[in-house]
């Protein structure tokens, strides 16, 4: 069950932070944008559910990965327990950390930082700078300077930002008054501190990132295949069983019959992959639903995936080349044999010469059945030239 997400108002947020009893002081201030929800995507409270239903079900982490998530119009939500370490970036996470996600997508041309989400950023970065004596401009990380992401986005410039920041703690030397101010304001300081200190003050953590991977992800994703990092281990006369009652499962389930809804759990299962290699050998159904604010991203990412491995694929069966004649010849014999030697055959070729993950090959099977062999047994090349762009 999700702990109880509060809307805070600049005030309470600074109050809180006073009123906390911090197990570890926070020596690192953590900056992120969400990318995904942008701000077309954010819905308030159900956001921010989606988020933790996200890191916690897709990711398998133990909470929403950040301890506040500042909304467009400047509200200010709980999240995890701020004395616990956050999934703020692989590698550089700890109790000393507090990470912060702002909503939103701050890439060059994408979501402005308006005033009210700006100020509430630049609100919460300099009380808790006041209230641990930081003073080293260093103590705030953007997520860029700890990994290879655009995050908190393009558009922000740091050294503009810690100006901002420095301004808004002069500011804060005297009487907070926010009158007027974003957030609902409605909860008590026991209701906060209850939300703030759910699941204890265990200085524990998931180490993780806890945006989706986006700077290059098709680019980053499809060189890990090449190189071949996930693969289960599993020969694939041994996944063979397996593929086909997972590929079976895919094209019988409701999201077998939506084309989008198979893209998304291709992007869905790659990005999982990001976060636990362990994922790379699952063939069936994903465990948990897609959030809807991560749909259309999974979706995006999948169908780019899959069209590379449409295109090799048809380059195998269709083509001419020599080096490609025994895995040709494997697909061709196993059209005279039903559907479950096609997705045997289809998944073997896509593991063991592809050398996708069976996770990812699993799908891609399945949407190769959907679009490109039930609508043309028979004549699976000539409807299938006629899908591609030309070459």
């Amino acid at each position: 069950m999700p702990p109880p997400f509060l809307n805070l108002t600049p005030a309470q947020f600074s109050d809180a932070v006073k009123a906390y009893a911090w197990s570890t002081p926070k020596t690192e201030i953590h900056v992120h944008h969400t990318w995904r929800p942008n701000h077309s995507q954010y819905r308030g409270l159900p956001t921010i559910q989606g988020m933790y239903n996200y890191h916690t079900g897709t990711n398998h982490w133990s909470d929403i990965a950040q301890h506040v998530s500042i909304g467009p119009d400047g509200s200010i939500w709980t999240g995890r327990a701020w004395s616990r370490s956050p999934a703020s970036a692989s590698g550089f996470n700890g109790s000393h950390v507090f990470m912060f996600e702002t909503i939103g997508d701050f890439d060059t041309s994408k979501d402005p930082l308006t005033r009210d989400q700006l100020d509430a950023v630049l609100h919460v970065v300099a009380s808790l700078q006041r209230h641990f004596s930081l003073t080293d401009p260093d103590c705030v990380r953007f997520h860029n300077q700890m990994s290879g992401k655009t995050c908190p986005g393009s558009s922000i410039d740091r050294a503009a930002f810690l100006e901002q920041v420095a301004e808004k703690r002069a500011a804060l030397e005297g009487p907070i008054n926010d009158p007027g101010m974003p957030g609902s304001g409605t909860a008590t300081m026991d209701e906060v501190m209850a939300a703030i200190t759910h699941q204890g003050n265990e200085a524990i953590g998931d180490d993780g990132d806890a945006e989706l991977s986006h700077d290059g992800a098709l680019a980053a994703f499809m060189e890990r295949v090449a190189t071949n990092p996930f693969r289960s281990g599993a020969t694939t006369e041994a996944l063979g069983a397996d593929a086909v009652t997972g590929v079976t499962m895919l094209t019988e389930s409701a999201a077998g019959d939506d084309e989008q809804a198979l893209f998304a759990e291709l992007g869905r299962r790659a990005m999982m992959m990001e976060a636990d290699a362990a994922t790379a050998g699952q063939v069936g159904l994903g465990d948990a639903p897609i959030e809807e604010v991560f749909f259309s991203s999974f979706a995006d990412l999948g169908r780019r995936i899959f069209e590379r491995v449409e295109g090799q694929l048809y380059h195998v069966m269709c083509g001419t080349d020599g080096k490609d004649a025994t895995d040709r010849a494997k697909l061709r014999d196993a059209f005279g044999l039903g559907t479950n030697a096609v997705t045997a055959a289809i998944v073997t070729v896509l593991t063991g010469s592809f050398g996708l993950a069976p996770a990812i090959a699993a799908v891609a099977a399945a949407l190769l059945i959907r679009v490109v062999l039930k609508p043309a047994y028979g004549t699976t090349c000539e409807f299938w030239a006629e899908r591609l762009p030309p070459a």
